[in-house]
């Protein structure tokens, strides 16, 4: 899954505004998977990309996902959800921040057996 993002990040030079969103993106990166974030994520910009309007800079941010989904009778249902979960996420943590949500694609890659079972939880 991967979300694609535009982010107001101030003042400074284009490296500052890229500094600036990785900064701000930190609370939606993650690199284990936890009972509330099921997920790991992560994100990057390119300084070159980086566009200035009135109030600063503005960064294309892109946020890639990636999740075991489990429980979806068909491949639609797995990215139905999989997009709402990601639209959830950087909403919660990019409250108040004027934000451009351009796009959330996913991709199911594949299906079959999850070889991890946990007997608490499956």
């Amino acid at each position: 899954m991967i979300a694609d993002l535009t982010l107001p990040v101030g003042d400074g030079t284009a490296r500052d505004a890229c500094d600036a969103a990785r900064h701000r993106m930190r609370t939606v990166t993650t690199s284990s998977p936890d009972q509330a974030r099921p997920w790991t994520a992560y994100g990057w910009t390119i300084p070159e990309h980086a566009t200035v309007d009135q109030d600063g800079w503005r960064i294309p941010w892109q946020h890639e996902y990636e999740m075991w989904l489990r429980g979806h009778a068909t491949p639609a249902d797995a990215t139905t959800a999989a997009e709402a979960l990601v639209r959830a996420d950087l909403t919660r943590a990019l409250a108040g921040i004027d934000h451009h949500l351009v796009t959330v694609t996913a991709t199911v890659e594949s299906l079959g057996i999850d070889l991890h079972l946990h007997p608490d939880s499956d």
